[in-house]
C-alpha cells in the first residue's frame, strides 16, 4: 500500500515536471522518494524555483545551497 502511494506521488510529480519544465532533466526516479531535476535554463535561479514550489506545497532543496563554486542550476 505504501509503495503504491509513493508510486502515485512520484508519477504525479513527473507529470507535473514535464508540463512545467519541458526541458528539464530528471534523474533518480528509480530510487523512489527523491529525484534530481536539472533545470533547462542556466539563468533560472534554483532557489527561486524552490520557493515557488514551497508555496505550492512541494518541499525541495536547491542544489545551490550545497555548492561552493558556481555551476549549472538545479533543484532537488
Amino acid at each position: 500500500m505504501v509503495r503504491a502511494r509513493h508510486r502515485a506521488r512520484r508519477n504525479a510529480l513527473l507529470g507535473s515536471l514535464v508540463d512545467a519544465l519541458p526541458g528539464a532533466s530528471v534523474t533518480g526516479i528509480a530510487a523512489g522518494l527523491h529525484v534530481l531535476v536539472t533545470l533547462p535554463d542556466s539563468d533560472v535561479d534554483d532557489a527561486v524555483v524552490a520557493d515557488e514550489l514551497s508555496d505550492a506545497g512541494v518541499l525541495v532543496h536547491p542544489l545551490s545551497w550545497h555548492r561552493r563554486r558556481p555551476a549549472s542550476r538545479a533543484a532537488v
